[in-house]
């Protein structure tokens, strides 16, 4: 039973089969993108957590940066 069960788990679907190197590239691509902006989004939110907590200015500066460069590297294609 545990065999069929890897077995099961190893199989290929054929979409997945018949994807070419560029596709599965763009796909890869799109999903980095994709988490790069949740980061940018997740970093903005606290952003304002700090400022609506009167948090340190170096911290809220450093994670501005951050921001910065994540909506940078969401905006490089």
């Amino acid at each position: 039973m545990q065999n069929t069960h890897r077995l099961c788990a190893m199989t290929v679907a054929p979409e997945h089969v018949e994807m070419t190197l560029d596709t599965r590239t763009q796909a890869a691509e799109e999903a980095v993108l994709d988490w790069l902006e949740g980061q940018a989004n997740v970093t903005r939110l606290w952003i304002e957590i700090l400022v609506a907590r009167n948090g340190r200015l170096d911290m809220i500066q450093k994670l501005t940066r951050h921001a910065q460069f994540l909506d940078n590297a969401i905006l490089v294609k």
